[in-house]
């Protein structure tokens, strides 16, 4: 039963930093690498590529925050709910990224009652899902994407459905 248990994790967790990736990708902000451990803990990453210093240069603060929703979005429109441990974690990740760039809280509790929805709004895009569940296959197998490796499984994914 642990061993199911562990591949049922596993297979969330995949589908739950595949959203960061393919939102991330589909919002032009680059990920320097997406995983899940290989020990059926259901644990794993999204880590983007960018410093604060380059994020603050380029602009891209809100479109980090929607990255961070996107995980439990995901979970929550293809499982039905989300796993509060991911969800805990991606949560303080938005909360200090929203307080280094919106330091007056009224407009941090405005931006953050928006999250979900801009989130949701990603998903619609054509392909999301479809790129999502091929970026998790991949993160299943073990792989290690960065920015190019996730946007050459979208692409792979893409051709063979005949849409590019």
């Amino acid at each position: 039963m642990a061993e199911k248990d562990g591949h049922a994790k596993d297979f969330v967790a995949a589908h739950h930093e595949a959203g960061h990736a393919v939102g991330a990708y589909m919002l032009g902000v680059p990920t320097k690498v997406v995983y899940i451990e290989a020990d059926g803990s259901g644990e794993g990453d999204w880590k983007p590529a960018l410093t604060i210093g380059e994020i603050r240069k380029h602009g891209l603060w809100p479109e980090y925050a929607i990255c961070g929703e996107l995980g439990r979005t995901v979970e929550r429109m293809l499982f039905g709910s989300s796993d509060s441990r991911f969800c805990d974690d991606d949560q303080d990740v938005i909360d200090r990224l929203l307080l280094t760039f919106l330091p007056d809280r009224g407009e941090r509790e405005k931006f953050k009652a928006k999250l979900p929805q801009l989130a949701e709004d990603v998903t619609r895009r054509p392909f999301f899902f479809e790129s999502v569940k091929a970026v998790a296959q991949e993160l299943l197998k073990g792989e290690r994407l960065d920015n190019t490796g996730v946007k050459a499984v979208i692409e792979e994914a893409s051709r063979k459905r005949g849409r590019i």
